[in-house]
């Protein structure tokens, strides 16, 4: 009895009395340096002890748990964001008790800043491994040396990365492999130069050709350079019966095994990725992408310039023969050129399914007497445009047709001398800027409150979705969900617009000047080209349709007046390379008129 009141004398005399402590544990495959990190069940019994010796307890329904999350991963770490949840609404702690400090992460800017939340909440935090401690943020010493702490885990973290990535490149200049199992091969595991069955002990995986798999990926090339489309030979594949014919010549008929049981069928983009892997051509490539942490999240996906790939030539694994990947190659390079893309390359749009190109006004245009679409008429050896209410219907009274070739060269002709000249583009982009600095200086800088309103409404929203439960609570109350989800993405949408503004002051009218020349004659040069790509510039550059009105010439000689509305918006977004360009700055061009020469 007296040996169990002087222990409870000594607990209620401890360093941690009053203390209600949460716990944090994390793992990731990145930690080998200490036995702890290993387990997350390990940490929080080695906090649970570290806590009840010096007195203090641990709150059982307040343990974070995170297991294979990355320390640069801050958005999709659940234990993280409920304790974070809890910081913010009601907390039942007062401390927080983790192994180390970077159990929050190895990011040293925003582990400090989310140390800095904790600490700011009135909530301690203290380590236990290396003795344990606390801490202390309130001077400026204590800042910087927790700084050079967080500093040295995100170094450790990038030296780990660099050396898995420095082990796979050599790995790749072997020959060997280093990541998954593509179609037409197979990962074959070796010990000790022989090879042994999958899921024994290996030293290295190497590919060999699966050859009833490398006729499938023979027959998908050949389909290709035969003309057909990707869609179509996916539906051969899967076994569409429209599609039969299809089968039988290049796969033998029946269904193909799709290569993967998740979703039990072939798809477009399966095909496309095997048309462009060079593998099938006997050529390893590796260090297409990388993996960077970017706005929180940890090993995001990019890709590489080219001049840092890896190339292995690789004979051994060519399914494809050279003379079928040079026909399909460039089918899918003049295909691509069918698609619109900026100055940085980046995909602006897409061509309509089969039907984009042959014309250039084809739908862009509408008669200046009834409304109705402009459609192209006639067969060889010319084709027109005309009236499709005229001509397919009898309700209209413009009969007036003109040659293709004449109408799309005068509409050309005036965009270029109207349009696109430097001088109007530089007028615009100072109207269009004056108007929006105009406009939000009449309104102060409203982030901080519309950033205080979006932090109040997902609260809202959280209750709300908490009471509901199952998902099946009153339609009231689910329209109150909706209406304060699409509240929250219209302060988004604002707070980013308001973000913008800085960067509008920033702006160079004089070097926009210079450079735009050039960029005009680019468009130019577009509009004058192919007439796919041409249809999507001015899908880009049009407000509404033009409007084509018959005039008379006299003598009985009739034409066509045309008349449209263009914006510079996908231009100047383009050309001023801004990302968060508000919308206010796409000013129109109003009043593109011209006349289409006269007949004969």
């Amino acid at each position: 009895m007296g040996k169990v009141i002087r222990k409870r004398a000594a607990e209620a005399s401890g360093p941690f009395l009053g203390l209600h402590f949460a716990v944090y544990a994390r793992k990731s495959t990145e930690d080998a340096r200490h036995e702890d990190h290993k387990s997350t069940a390990r940490q929080v019994d080695q906090a649970r002890r570290y806590v009840e010796s010096r007195g203090g307890g641990i709150l059982a329904d307040q343990v974070h748990v995170d297991e294979a999350a990355s320390g640069a991963e801050f958005q999709d770490r659940p234990g993280l964001l409920r304790f974070l949840n809890a910081l913010e609404n009601g907390r039942p702690f007062n401390a927080l008790v983790m192994s180390d400090d970077d159990r929050l992460g190895r990011d040293q800017y925003r582990t400090n800043y989310l140390l800095q939340q904790i600490v700011d909440k009135g909530v301690r935090v203290f380590t236990y491994l290396d003795g344990g401690r606390e801490i202390v943020l309130d001077n400026e010493t204590a800042k910087f040396m927790q700084s050079v702490r967080s500093f040295g885990a995100a170094l450790e973290r990038e030296k780990a990365r660099q050396r898995c990535r420095d082990a796979a490149e050599q790995k790749a200049r072997q020959g060997l492999v280093t990541g998954g199992e593509p179609y037409g091969y197979e990962n074959v595991h070796h010990q000790g130069g022989k090879e042994v069955p999958r899921g024994q002990p290996h030293d290295y995986v190497k590919r060999r050709v699966r050859e009833d798999q490398a006729q499938i990926v023979r027959g998908i090339f050949k389909a290709y350079s035969a003309g057909w489309g990707m869609t179509r030979i996916a539906k051969a594949m899967n076994g569409h019966p429209a599609f039969a014919d299809l089968s039988r010549e290049y796969f033998g008929g029946g269904r193909v095994p799709p290569p993967w049981k998740r979703t039990g069928s072939w798809s477009p983009t399966m095909i496309r990725e095997m048309l462009y892997r060079r593998l099938h051509h006997g050529e390893i490539v590796w260090g297409q992408t990388s993996h960077v942490d970017r706005n929180g999240r940890a090993g995001v996906r990019v890709k590489r310039p080219e001049d840092g790939w890896v190339v292995i030539p690789a004979p051994d694994l060519k399914i494809v023969p050279d003379d079928l990947w040079e026909q399909v190659q460039e089918r899918l390079a003049a295909t691509n050129e069918t698609y619109l893309r900026d100055v940085r390359g980046k995909l602006w749009a897409k061509p309509e399914l089969r039907r984009e190109g042959r014309y250039l006004l084809a739908g862009l245009a509408r008669c200046g007497e009834c409304g109705w679409n402009m459609t192209v008429l006639g067969g060889s050896p010319q084709r027109v445009y005309g009236c499709s209410h005229h001509h397919k219907r009898g309700v209209c009274g413009n009969g007036l047709t003109q040659s293709v070739s004449r109408v799309d060269s005068a509409f050309l002709g005036a965009l270029e001398r109207e349009v696109l000249t430097p001088e109007r583009f530089a007028y615009a982009v100072r109207c269009g800027l004056d108007r929006v600095r105009e406009e939000l200086a009449k309104d102060p800088d409203r982030r901080p409150a519309l950033e205080k309103e979006r932090a109040g409404l997902a609260r809202k929203i959280e209750r709300m979705v908490a009471a509901i439960g199952d998902g099946k609570g009153p339609a009231a109350l689910l329209q109150e969900i909706a209406k304060a989800e699409a509240r929250v993405a219209e302060i988004e949408a604002e707070t980013a617009r308001l973000a913008a503004v800085p960067a509008l002051g920033g702006l160079d009218l004089k070097r926009i000047e210079r450079d735009v020349a050039g960029q005009l004659g680019r468009f130019a040069d577009l509009l004058k080209g192919n007439v796919a790509r041409a249809r999507q510039a001015l899908k880009k550059l049009l407000v509404d349709r033009v409007h084509f009105r018959p005039v008379d010439l006299g003598n009985g000689r009739r034409t066509y007046a045309f008349k449209g509305e263009l914006t510079y918006g996908a231009v100047v977004r383009e050309l001023i390379c801004l990302e968060n360009v508000p919308s206010g700055i796409r000013t129109r061009v109003i009043g593109l008129k011209g006349r289409c020469p006269r007949p004969g």
